[in-house]
């Protein structure tokens, strides 16, 4: 009976001990695993809208975005860009129907 005693004694110390060091722990907050900061280019994007044109459509991709443009006079133009360097990868311009 007393080594039961001694047991239940030992236990309930290492349960007070174990909590007191996860509450000193979540006081002291995260020592790493903080996000750094993602540095920003601050250079304009190279892709500029053509004159005379205006966004109809936007898609984006896993590794593209593809405009869609339409023009003033109903022409229409297909523009896929790179959304990390935002320059154009291709153009494609519709053709009128005859």
């Amino acid at each position: 009976m007393r080594a039961l005693q001694a047991l239940v004694a030992f236990l309930g110390i290492l349960i007070i001990a174990g909590l007191s060091l996860v509450v000193i722990a979540m006081m002291q907050g995260p020592k790493s695993g903080v996000p750094k900061p993602i540095a920003v280019a601050a250079a304009p994007s190279p892709f500029a809208l053509p004159s005379g044109y205006r966004v109809a459509e936007m898609v984006a991709t896993a590794d593209r975005l593809i405009l869609r443009l339409d023009s003033q006079d109903g022409r229409q133009r297909l523009v896929i860009l790179d959304p990390g360097s935002g320059l154009v990868t291709r153009t494609l311009d519709t053709a009128s129907a005859p």
